[in-house]
């Protein structure tokens, strides 16, 4: 028995493939050729899903430990509290948001 589309989107990681389909879904209304650099699933409770990088992203390797962490565990403040309310917006008006952060600087090594 064939899964429903809302099963396979809801589920805990896409494909390389369904991330394509997904992606040129929701900008082919806008036109462009644009695509993130960095996407994010996330649920209602700010839980990551899934992460996917279109291009190569050597500077964020810890890609495969975001699913099943929470924003405030992976995010220091106030970062957590801006990607929360985007996630909010998004869900609130079922349209993609884009955001841009200012990273605190790390200490070496970190």
């Amino acid at each position: 028995m064939a899964q429903s589309p809302q099963v396979i989107l809801e589920g805990p990681r896409w494909s390389h493939a369904l991330w394509e389909y997904v992606l040129r879904q929701i900008f082919h209304e806008w036109r462009s050729a644009f695509l993130p650099d960095k996407c994010f699933r996330w649920n209602t409770d700010k839980i990551y899903r899934d992460v996917y990088y279109p291009k190569p992203c050597p500077h964020f390797t810890h890609q495969n430990h975001l699913p099943g962490s929470s924003i405030s565990e992976i995010l220091p403040y106030p970062l957590n509290q801006q990607v929360a309310g985007a996630i909010a917006n998004v869900f609130a008006n079922q349209h993609p948001v884009k955001i841009s952060l200012d990273w605190p600087s790390l200490p070496s090594g970190q």
